[in-house]
Parts: C-alpha cells; sequence; structure tokens
C-alpha cells in the first residue's frame, strides 16, 4: 500500500467527518438563532405588554387613544431604560401615529407593512417584522368592549442580535475547525497502522509468488514468514501450478 493509499483513506474519513461535523453545526446554528431570537422577543414583548396594560386601563374609562396624555411619557421613559429601543409607535386603527418616541411622526401613517402584519395577526398574541436596521414587535390595544382601536409597536437594534448570532457561528466554526484537525490526524495515523499491516502481507504475498514462480519444477519454496495461512496458500498455488504442468507435458507427449 502506497502512501497514496494512505493519503486517500483519510480524505475519504476527513470528508465524511466533516459533511457529519456541518450537519451538526447548521441544525445547531438555527436552533441557537431560533432560541435566541424567541429570548429577545420575548423580553420586549414583556414591555409592550406592561405599556399595553397601562393604556388600557385608561382606554377602559372610554377615552379615546388620542386623549391618552400620559402615553408619550410613558413610552419614552420605557425607551429610557433600554438602549437597544429604537423607537416605539402608537397608533390608531386607521394607522395614523398620535404617539412616538420621534416626535416627527405623530400624525404619519405607520407602513403598509406594519399594517398587514397587525390587521393578520392574532389579536391576543404580538406581530413581528424584521427591517434592515431593525427589529420590530407589536401589539394591539383593545377596548372594554373588546374592540382593537389600535396598536402600539416597538423597533429595537439589531446590532445585538446579529452580532450575537455572528459570535455564536464563529464559535461553531472554530469547534468544526478543530475537530476536522484532530479527526485528520486521527485519521491519518489509524489508516498508516492499519494498512502498514496490509502492506506487509502484500509484501509477502508477492515476493512468495516471485518464489512461487522460480521453483516452479521444484519442490514448494518455503516461506519464512510466520503466518501459516499464508505458507498454505503458497503450497496450494505451487501444487496447482505443478499439477497443470504435469497435465500439459502428459497431453503433449501423447
Amino acid at each position: 500500500m502506497s502512501r497514496t493509499t494512505v493519503v486517500q483513506v483519510t480524505l475519504a474519513i476527513a470528508l465524511i467527518v466533516l459533511v457529519g461535523l456541518g450537519l451538526t453545526t447548521f441544525l445547531n446554528y438555527f436552533k441557537f438563532e431560533r432560541s435566541f431570537s424567541l429570548l429577545i422577543g420575548s423580553r420586549f414583548d414583556a414591555v409592550l405588554r406592561d405599556m399595553k396594560n397601562t393604556i388600557e386601563t385608561s382606554l377602559a374609562l372610554g377615552l379615546p387613544i388620542n386623549a391618552l396624555r400620559n402615553t408619550q411619557s410613558l413610552i419614552e421613559r420605557e425607551t429610557q431604560q433600554d438602549p437597544l429601543i429604537l423607537s416605539i409607535e402608537v397608533f390608531e386603527a386607521n394607522g395614523n401615529v398620535v404617539f412616538a418616541t420621534d416626535r416627527d411622526l405623530i400624525g404619519d401613517q405607520i407602513t403598509n407593512e406594519w399594517v398587514e402584519a397587525w390587521r393578520t395577526h392574532d389579536t391576543a398574541g404580538a406581530w413581528r417584522l424584521r427591517e434592515e436596521d431593525a427589529l420590530v414587535i407589536g401589539i394591539s390595544l383593545v377596548n372594554n368592549l373588546d374592540l382593537e382601536v389600535g396598536g402600539i409597536a416597538l423597533r429595537f437594534s439589531r446590532d445585538f442580535h446579529d452580532s450575537s448570532l455572528k459570535a455564536m457561528l464563529l464559535e461553531l466554526g472554530s469547534a468544526v475547525a478543530i475537530l476536522l484537525a484532530a479527526a485528520i490526524i486521527l485519521s491519518l495515523l489509524g489508516a498508516f497502522l492499519v494498512l502498514r499491516a496490509t502492506r506487509s502481507s502484500f509484501t509477502a504475498m508477492t515476493a512468495a509468488l516471485n518464489a512461487l514462480s522460480r521453483h516452479s519444477n521444484q519442490s514448494p519454496p518455503a516461506h519464512r514468514g510466520s503466518d501459516p495461512a499464508l505458507a498454505a496458500i503458497v503450497a496450494a498455488l505451487w501444487e496447482i501450478e505443478h499439477t497443470a504442468k504435469e497435465i500439459r507435458r502428459l497431453d503433449e507427449e501423447g
């Protein structure tokens, strides 16, 4: 067995290990991504529900959303407490923004994507969107008649979310590289040790066959190896060769 064979066996094993590690890394990454996204979402979902309860308490008094003046200070306070929050907007059922941490947005309409997400989601749950620079989570506002009268939308930075996922991906990649390097080294060593014995057997077999061809008209060549099975094979081959030659000789004489 040549060094090329050892390298080929090692590469085959390394490829199998790489595929296995790649699939494991892929599944673990997306499992982490989903769990981490849910964790971050639940954090801001709790903030939204606290604001929802506060605003709906005032709505229960029969006041319209645009009359709840304490809402502006409420959303500004929440934004100041968490640096990841980019903006909070409170809007009416027609999509008109009545309160916003960015006061320039007051009086504007929420985007069509927000409107669609808000109108198609479960009233009791939160809706989520992904924007270029932010993640959006929103929730409906319901009055005491169980009617949706508007909603709250909270935008938070993707930087922390994306940087955490990138860091995890780098850690997984480093782990895969280390494991793959270890697998290649172990495979190379194992292939060398295993194939060395096989190579020795083939070398002995070749030597025995060469000896057989040299002693075809003599007695069976003595095998100097310690393997009785190999010696028996050599003897049997000699007998076959010797018998075949005797048959050809008798045919020629007849």
